[in-house]
C-alpha cells in the first residue's frame, strides 16, 4: 500500500477508491432520477397529446352524427318541376300526386311568392257548372283537427271527354286555390283527413289515406322550405 503526500495532507489509495466509487455512483443515480422524470414528463405529454387526439375524433365523431340526423331531418325536396325565371328571379316548382281516391290528382306548388293547391277531378256526364272564383270554397280537415278554408283564384269550367273504359262522357274539372304562409305553415306540420269542395253550392267530400296525406303533408313542407 502506498501513501501520497499533497499539500501536506496524506491521502490513503483506499479513500481515493472509496471517493470515486461514491461519486460514480451518485452520477448514475442521478442519471437514473432524470432519465425517470424525462421518461414521465414524456408520457405525460404523449397521453394529453392523445387525450386531445381522442377528443378531437369523439368531438368529429358527434359532429358527422348530428349532421346526419340534421340531413335525414331536413330530406332534400325533389320537385316534379322547377323552373326560374330569368327576369323576376321567381321559382316555379310543384309536386304531383296521383291515385287519390276516385282517380283524384293534385297538385301542389310554390309559384313566385305565392303557393297554390290544385286537384283535378272527373264527374260522371256532360256538366256545365263553373267553379267560381273567391265564391266556390276548397274546405281542408287536418289530422291536429285544424280547419283550412281555400278561396278559388279564378273561374274554372270543366272540360268534356269521353271515358272509353267506362263507355260514358266525364267532365273534368281542375280549380286552382290560393295559400298563404300560414295555411301552409298548417299544412306542412299535419297530414290531410279530409277536404270538401263545393261546385255550384253542391258539396262533395274526399277522404285521404294515412299513407297518400302524409306524402302529400311532406309535399307541403318542401314548398314552405323554398319559399
Amino acid at each position: 500500500m502506498h501513501d501520497f503526500t499533497l499539500l501536506n495532507y496524506k491521502i490513503n489509495t483506499n479513500d481515493i477508491i472509496v471517493m470515486l466509487t461514491y461519486s460514480f455512483a451518485s452520477i448514475i443515480y442521478a442519471l437514473c432520477l432524470i432519465f425517470r422524470f424525462s421518461f414521465g414528463l414524456y408520457r405525460f405529454f404523449i397521453n394529453l397529446k392523445t387525450k386531445k387526439f381522442m377528443l378531437k375524433k369523439i368531438s368529429l365523431f358527434i359532429l358527422v352524427v348530428l349532421t346526419s340526423f340534421t340531413v335525414v331531418g331536413q330530406k332534400k325536396c325533389k320537385f316534379d318541376f322547377e323552373k326560374e325565371d330569368k327576369i323576376s328571379g321567381n321559382k316555379m316548382q310543384y309536386l304531383n300526386y296521383s291515385s287519390i281516391m276516385g282517380g283524384i290528382k293534385i297538385q301542389i306548388g310554390n309559384n313566385g311568392p305565392r303557393s297554390y293547391f290544385n286537384f283535378g277531378y272527373d264527374m260522371v256526364g256532360d256538366r256545365y257548372e263553373v267553379i267560381k272564383k273567391e265564391s266556390d270554397t276548397l274546405t281542408i280537415r287536418l289530422a291536429n283537427k285544424a280547419l283550412i278554408q281555400l278561396l278559388a283564384i279564378e273561374n274554372t269550367k270543366g272540360i268534356t271527354h269521353i271515358d272509353a273504359a267506362r263507355r260514358q262522357v266525364n267532365t273534368f274539372y281542375s280549380p286552382m286555390y290560393y295559400m298563404n304562409e300560414e295555411q301552409l305553415k298548417l299544412l306542412s306540420e299535419s297530414p290531410i283527413l279530409a277536404f270538401r269542395f263545393l261546385v255550384e253550392g253542391k258539396e262533395y267530400t274526399v277522404e285521404l289515406t294515412d299513407k297518400k296525406a302524409e306524402k302529400i303533408k311532406e309535399g307541403f313542407d318542401c314548398l314552405k322550405q323554398n319559399k
